[in-house]
């Protein structure tokens, strides 16, 4: 009952955000997105080369089928659109909810409820935008985690590796960046269970994966496996190597969240001052009361956060500034790292919390209490009356936007 009545308040808060705001974010790629949806409501379902935004980015394709099925309820509206990112958001908060109450403490789930809730406002607007490969993540990632966790627990873990491996390979056609998490995962495993590497759940991990990647094989043959060319962007050695994953923890991090933007030093302050208390409230996982479950797969998460700055880093993206009111899509590859990140915070306030000393308990709730008002803040912030909620319901024309070749060549 607990889990539902945070649900609908959740869903409460995106609606009003979503109204707020959603009118005014609207990017080339979620149109794009909307019009294989379009397409679909129209001439039927068909799965090709000239569908996906780009030959990598399955994700475009399957919010296009979403699409179709928000358009039919809603109509060829922003709001149909939007409620995909709306639905994969709710999802992600939802598997992180289970995943932290059933494998730590339902203190936990409930700070990192509080956290999704009230985010900072770069998550708040990102999960407004239907890309199909960036907010969506979140919940790929979290589903993909919490499957680790159930098949190390499991009695009979074969059937469970099996659907893991399904999620893998599927995940990785809908975004490539998956794959950083396919590594943490793949690392943490090693770790854990090298010894049981010939048996008979690996074999049904890998079997999944194999079957879950069928989507993929297809359109990079249907593409001559041009899909492939977004991995040939990492495994860059650049001579500032060292340099840009200083400046990802120090610069980008702290400026990502969006509080007051405007002006870079005030946004840089206010994100350096959110993430300090993060910090301060994570090293709740140090104090001797909190016991981590073995099998809760928390290793992933500690591996995955050290894995990105480096990765990213080795690659050939960078974070090009966008101004208002889009200034958040700078910081868009950044979307999957955030839960982790609020996940460490919520792991450590189960250590405050399970303190048997009172002082200790009241000091990890003042900290997570600011990071919640913080969130709340810049929330508000991005709410506005009523009289302009109308917006996201004002027909979009999706078929008015050039066919899909001459879009391909626009972008």
């Amino acid at each position: 009952m607990q889990d539902l009545i945070w649900i609908v308040v959740f869903l409460a808060f995106r609606f009003w955000t979503l109204l707020s705001i959603g009118s005014d974010i609207v990017f080339t790629e979620e149109i794009y997105n909307g019009r294989i949806g379009y397409e679909i409501m129209k001439h039927g379902l068909r799965f090709g080369r000239d569908m996906q935004f780009l030959p990598f980015a399955g994700g475009t394709y399957v919010t296009g089928l979403m699409a179709a099925g928000t358009f039919a309820l809603f109509g060829l509206n922003l709001f149909a659109l939007k409620m995909i990112p709306l639905l994969f958001f709710t999802g992600a908060f939802w598997i992180w909810r289970i995943y932290l109450r059933r494998y730590f403490s339902l203190t936990s789930a409930n700070a990192m409820s509080l956290l999704l809730l009230f985010p900072p406002p770069f998550l708040n607007k990102i999960a407004t935008v239907a890309w199909g490969n960036h907010l969506e993540s979140t919940f790929l990632i979290a589903t993909g985690l919490f499957l680790v966790a159930s098949t190390l627990n499991a009695d009979r873990p074969v059937f469970r590796a099996l659907i893991l491996g399904l999620w893998s390979g599927l995940s990785l056609y809908f975004i490539p960046s998956y794959l950083l998490f396919l590594a943490a995962a793949g690392i943490f495993l090693a770790g854990k269970s090298l010894k049981y590497r010939f048996r008979l759940p690996w074999i049904a991990l890998s079997l999944g994966f194999l079957i879950g990647l069928v989507p993929w094989m297809m359109v990079n043959i249907l593409w001559q496996f041009k899909g492939l060319r977004i991995f040939g962007r990492f495994g860059h050695l650049p001579v500032d190597f060292l340099d840009r994953v200083g400046k990802f923890w120090w610069i980008h991090v702290p400026k990502s969240t969006g509080f007051m933007f405007g002006h870079d030093s005030g946004v840089w302050i206010a994100g350096m001052v959110y993430w300090i208390i993060a910090l301060m409230v994570f090293l709740g996982v140090f104090i001797p009361s909190i016991r981590l479950k073995a099998y809760s797969g928390s290793g992933i998460i500690w591996i995955y956060i050290l894995l990105f700055a480096p990765a990213f880093a080795a690659s050939s993206f960078d974070f090009k500034p966008v101004g208002p009111p889009a200034e958040f899509r700078t910081y868009r590859y950044l979307a999957p790292l955030y839960p982790m990140l609020l996940a460490c915070v919520s792991l450590g306030v189960g250590g405050w919390i399970a303190s048997g000393r009172k002082s200790i308990k009241v000091v990890g709730i003042m900290l997570l209490s600011l990071m919640v008002a913080a969130g709340l803040a810049g929330t508000i912030r991005l709410w506005e009356p009523p009289s302009g909620w109308m917006g996201v319901f004002n027909t979009q024309d999706y078929s008015g936007i050039g066919d899909f070749r001459e879009l391909k060549e626009f972008k």
